[in-house]
């Protein structure tokens, strides 16, 4: 966890963990959204662990009324990126993407996602260069 948090800071990364129960809370609607940021859901139950809290830069909470603490993690991560999703959006920051930063994360996806990448890259390169 520690890893991962001081990885995405140091990529210029906010990190904001999730919670219903800890002081000093964003929402959605209000969590600084001037840099990059990343958002750690919990358990259901037992929430975020503890050098999660330790490590993020502020927690963010849905507001909830009634009886209800805690959302499910899927209606949770919705409720939460929607808004922020529409202020990036409604904005002047330049949220969007290059298209070369579009090209290397679709074939980073494929590279995770094919049985055996390096073996057909291999292939691949035998019968390149045998062309």
């Amino acid at each position: 966890t520690k890893t991962c948090i001081s990885h995405l800071k140091s990529q210029g990364y906010k990190v904001y963990g999730t919670s219903s129960h800890l002081e000093n809370h964003y929402t959605p609607q209000n969590v600084p959204i001037d840099s990059p940021l990343a958002i750690i859901m919990g358990k259901e139950h037992t929430g975020i662990s503890q050098d999660a809290i330790d490590n993020c830069d502020g927690m963010i909470y849905i507001p909830m009324y009634g009886f209800t603490e805690s959302f499910n993690v899927s209606v949770a991560a919705s409720l939460i990126a929607q808004p922020i999703i529409s202020r990036i959006k409604d904005s002047n920051l330049p949220w969007q993407i290059s298209d070369k930063e579009k090209e290397n994360l679709y074939y980073e996806w494929i590279w995770m996602n094919i049985k055996n990448p390096d073996v057909l890259y291999k292939e691949w390169a035998v019968n390149i260069s045998k062309a």
